[in-house]
């Protein structure tokens, strides 16, 4: 299944730089969930980045999520998570 995460920066003294850090900082972790190989970053601005991951187990990306919540809390970060599908022909 692939995943369109939009991580909002509200805080303004954490920017992109910053959760890009953090972000590359757990990819063994994202390991257990997600195929890293195909990871897509980006940036959208300083406050926002975008990523694309193939998730292979859904159920531990949500509770890892869960678990680092007070880690996106103290940093400012808030998620927008969004299943992609192919386009119809």
């Amino acid at each position: 299944m692939k995943l369109l995460l939009i991580a909002h920066l509200t805080k303004p003294d954490f920017t992109y730089d910053m959760w890009r850090a953090m972000f590359d900082s757990d990819r063994e972790m994202q390991s257990k969930f997600v195929h890293v190989e195909h990871t897509i970053v980006g940036k959208v601005d300083d406050h926002s980045a975008m990523v694309v991951f193939d998730v292979f187990e859904p159920t531990l990306m949500a509770g890892a999520l869960a678990e680092n919540g007070h880690r996106f809390d103290e940093a400012g970060i808030t998620h927008e998570v969004h299943v992609l599908s192919p386009m119809p022909h």
